[in-house]
C-alpha cells in the first residue's frame, strides 16, 4: 500500500507542473507575479513529500518538476501588458501593434493605445467620416492624412459619393498589419477608387488643391497644424472641408478650445461635434471650412434626410453630436 502511495505521489509531483505550467506562465506574463511559480512548486512538494518514502525518488521528482518550468511556452512578448489574449502582434519601425481578443471581440492597439474595438468601431468610423461627406456634393475627392487603422478607408469605401481618394499612412507597416487582419477586425474590402500612397504627408499636402475633404487622422500638435495650413507650399483648396480630431471636449478642454481658436485665426469657419464611443470615451471633431459658415454647416447637418444613415449614424445621432451642453461646467 505504501509503495502504491509513493508511486501515486511521484506521479502527482510530475503531473501537477505539466498541467499548471501553461496556466501559471500565462498568469505570470499578465500579472508579473513571479512568486506564483515558487509558491506552486512549494505546495506541490509539500503535498507529495509525505507520500514518498525514498529520498532519491523525491529528489528526482523535484528536479524534474523544476526543470518543467523552464520549458518555453509560446507567448507574444507584449502579452504581459494585457489581461486578455494577444492574438496577433508585430513590431514596426515606429512602434508596436497588437490585436487583443475579449469575448469574441477584438481590440486594436498601437503603441499600447487603443485604436478601436470591434464592439463599437462603426460609431467611431461613422462619427469621424459621415458628417463631412454629407456636407459636400458628389462626386468627392478625399485625402486622408493618417488613416493607418483603416476605419476611415473602410467607411469611404461604402460611400457612393466618393469617386477618388488617397490614403497617406504614417506607419506603412502598421497599415499593412491591419490589412492582413481584416477578417479579425471586421473591416471590409477597400474600394478601387481609393489609393494608398507611400509618399510623406508633407509631400502630399502640396497637391491638396484637388481634394474636397481632408481628414486629419493622426496626432498633430496645434502649432504643427498651423504651420501646415499657413505654409505657402501647401495650397489648400478654399472649398476643401477639413476634419480634425480634437480629443475629449470635457477632459481636454484647453486643447478643444485652442483647436477652435487656431482654425478661427486661420480664417476658417468652424463647427465642432462630438460622440460617445463606449470603448474609447468621449471624442470630438472639428469641421473647418472657408466656403461655408458655421451656421450653414450646422443647418445642413440638422437637415439630413432620413435615409442618410449608417450602422449607427443618422439624423437623430447628428442632433446629439451637435449638442454639447455647458462645456465650461467641467472647468470649474
Amino acid at each position: 500500500m505504501k509503495k502504491k502511495i509513493g508511486i501515486i505521489g511521484l506521479l502527482t509531483l510530475l503531473a501537477l507542473p505539466l498541467t499548471l505550467q501553461p496556466i501559471v506562465t500565462t498568469l505570470i506574463a499578465q500579472m508579473s507575479k513571479s512568486w506564483l511559480i515558487i509558491f506552486l512548486i512549494g505546495v506541490s512538494c509539500s503535498f507529495t513529500a509525505g507520500s514518498i518514502r525514498k529520498l532519491s525518488l523525491l529528489s528526482v521528482g523535484i528536479v524534474i518538476l523544476i526543470s518543467i518550468w523552464f520549458i518555453p511556452y509560446p507567448m507574444p512578448k507584449s502579452q504581459k501588458h494585457f489581461v486578455d489574449k494577444v492574438v496577433a502582434s508585430m513590431q514596426t519601425e515606429d512602434d508596436e501593434v497588437q490585436i487583443v481578443e475579449w469575448k469574441s471581440h477584438f481590440w486594436l492597439h498601437y503603441g499600447y493605445e487603443l485604436q478601436f474595438s470591434t464592439i463599437d468601431k462603426h460609431v467611431l468610423a461613422e462619427a469621424f467620416t459621415l458628417p463631412a461627406i454629407h456636407l459636400k456634393a458628389a462626386p468627392l475627392s478625399v485625402l486622408v492624412l493618417g488613416g493607418d487603422n483603416h476605419l476611415i478607408l473602410n467607411e469611404l469605401s461604402k460611400s457612393s459619393k466618393v469617386k477618388h481618394g488617397i490614403i497617406v499612412p504614417l506607419d506603412p507597416e502598421y497599415f499593412q498589419f491591419v490589412s492582413s487582419n481584416k477578417s479579425l477586425l471586421g473591416i471590409g474590402t477597400d474600394s478601387k477608387n481609393l489609393n494608398i500612397s507611400n509618399r510623406s504627408i508633407e509631400e502630399y499636402l502640396i497637391d491638396t488643391t484637388t481634394f474636397d475633404i481632408i481628414y486629419f487622422d493622426y496626432k498633430i500638435s496645434l502649432d504643427s497644424l498651423k504651420d501646415l495650413v499657413m505654409n505657402d507650399s501647401y495650397l489648400f483648396n478654399e472649398d476643401a472641408l477639413l476634419v480634425f480630431l480634437a480629443g475629449n471636449p470635457y477632459l481636454e478642454v484647453d486643447r478643444f478650445n485652442n483647436s477652435l481658436a487656431t482654425f478661427d485665426s486661420l480664417g476658417y469657419a468652424v463647427l465642432p461635434y462630438h460622440a460617445q464611443v463606449p470603448t474609447k470615451g468621449e471624442l470630438s471633431w472639428i469641421l473647418a471650412s472657408q466656403s461655408m459658415s458655421s451656421e450653414e454647416m450646422k443647418r445642413k447637418l440638422l437637415d439630413i434626410p432620413e435615409d442618410a444613415k449608417g450602422i449607427w449614424w443618422n439624423k437623430e445621432a447628428m442632433k446629439m453630436m451637435l449638442s454639447f451642453g455647458k462645456i465650461d461646467y467641467f472647468t470649474r
